[in-house]
């Protein structure tokens, strides 16, 4: 093969550029065939002239002059000689005017006439992506003639013009085997066909007469496009559930993606009453990576508190991303439970609204020992008004009156058809009367709390 040793030479307003070379260049083809050598004369300023190219080889008598160079080749000019002789021993340019950045090269040696023009574009791109996400497409063009070759254009069917990027990239003049590369970034547009698939063609220009009209090569490439989706159910095994009571709620997750799609990876779990639903106890763990096809299923207890909504409604959503992928792909369900038992009205109402006794099954008038059995005698007869002003205190009377007066209030939200109350007015009194019957401070003051908690949870009236 040829080990070409050159390097650049500046002329001043001589207007020679000699071609530098350490040894000889001996071309590596068959005795007697034609070979052609290639030169280049770059660098030259603006609408220089055509120049004069003076080559001599070993065992001719006289140099090759090569005149004639087509005009309009811009900064670069470009000379073919033929000969049978095998050894380069120098060569020179010969150009008008004063060329400081002038370099004459040979470019390329062909063992017989040089090729046609030919030229070859590579396009590559992501192998999937889908709609609305940005992919990234490759394009490699080769100068596989023996002709160097101008661009006219880089048209691709979905991108558009690449013309100005090929450009940039230094696609615009291409030199025997000489090849440029450049990248551009697309979206794929909603209602794009799957797969998607677009055609680059590289056209361009050369000065072989034996070639007629512009040479063009064109690529297509291909990407499937996959569509990403989760869908989450939540049920619960009740419609109806009582303040204090256990809901057991179960969600199932499947990845509905296309089957070309990556593994669905799990960014978060959450809802809007329950969490975060990754911190569950009985959370499936083959909820984080879902392939195609795949369900995971778990359930979560939730116990109904005080204060819960009449209509107790949680959505949870599901937010995942395709591996690789940085999309958000999400869905969401909710479930609603009625609630009963979760309204009350506190003994300060009772007190300020007696007219609302009326719908009641107690009066104000009625008396402490008339209802309840088991008090202190100084409180039997106190009016059940009187008890929900009690103030309470340290002793047993005072913890009595404590849970006299959240009894009343509580008596009166049982039987009142307009408050939805937690407990029942035979179990209230039950309670009261038992642990008024036990003189135990501390068994009254728990009881008294929670009447109240049950009384605090939102007044309908």
């Amino acid at each position: 093969m040829l080990v070409l040793a050159m390097s650049a030479g500046l002329v001043s307003a001589a207007t020679t550029v000699p071609l530098h070379q350490d040894t000889p260049i001996e071309a590596d083809c068959p005795t007697g065939s034609v070979i052609t050598w290639h030169f280049i004369l770059n660098g030259l300023e603006p609408n220089t002239a055509p120049a004069t190219l003076t080559a001599t080889f070993e065992g001719l008598a006289d140099p090759i002059v090569e005149t004639g160079v087509p005009v309009g080749q811009g900064r670069t000019q470009h000379f073919n000689i033929e000969t049978t002789a095998t050894t380069l021993l120098g060569a020179s340019a010969s150009v008008e005017g004063d060329q400081p950045d002038a370099k004459l090269v040979l470019s390329h040696i062909f063992c017989g006439p040089p090729p046609p023009p030919e030229v070859d574009i590579e396009k590559t791109g992501d192998a999937l992506s889908k709609i609305g996400d940005q992919v990234t497409y490759g394009f490699t063009i080769e100068n596989t003639g023996g002709w160097p070759l101008t661009l006219v254009s880089v048209i691709d069917d979905k991108v558009g013009d690449l013309t100005a990027d090929a450009t940039s990239a230094g696609c615009d003049e291409l030199l025997v085997a000489e090849i440029c590369s450049f990248t551009k970034t697309f979206i794929i547009p909603s209602g794009a066909t799957d797969p998607f698939v677009n055609t680059v063609t590289a056209t361009y220009s050369h000065s072989d007469p034996a070639t007629v009209g512009n040479v063009s090569d064109w690529d297509s490439h291909e990407t499937n496009l996959f569509q990403p989706a989760v869908q989450i159910d939540k049920t619960a095994n009740v419609t109806e559930a009582t303040v204090g009571d256990t809901v057991t709620y179960t969600f199932l997750i499947t990845n509905m993606s296309s089957s070309d799609s990556p593994n669905m990876i799990l960014d978060s779990l959450t809802d809007t009453v329950l969490g975060n639903l990754e911190l569950a106890a009985n959370y499936d763990a083959d909820c984080d990576t879902l392939d195609f096809g795949d369900t995971c299923t778990f359930t979560v207890d939730y116990l109904i508190p005080m204060g819960a909504p009449s209509s107790l409604t949680n959505v949870v959503t599901a937010h995942y991303h395709p591996q690789g992928f940085p999309n958000d792909i999400t869905d969401s369900d909710d479930h609603t439970i009625t609630v009963r038992g979760n309204e009350g009205c506190t003994p300060g109402y009772w007190k300020n609204h007696t007219s609302a006794w009326a719908s009641t099954d107690y009066t104000t008038g009625q008396l402490v020992g008339d209802v309840f059995n088991g008090e202190e005698a100084s409180l039997s007869g106190k009016t059940l008004l009187q008890a929900l002003s009690f103030k309470g205190g340290n002793t047993i009377a005072g913890a009595e009156q404590i849970l006299l007066r959240a009894a009343v209030a509580a008596l009166l939200n049982a039987t009142h058809d307009g408050v939805d109350y937690l407990y029942g007015e035979a179990e209230i009194l039950a309670w009261v009367n038992a642990a008024l019957a036990g003189n135990d401070r501390s068994t009254i003051l728990t009881l008294a709390a929670q009447l109240d908690a049950a009384n605090n949870q939102g007044c309908p009236l």
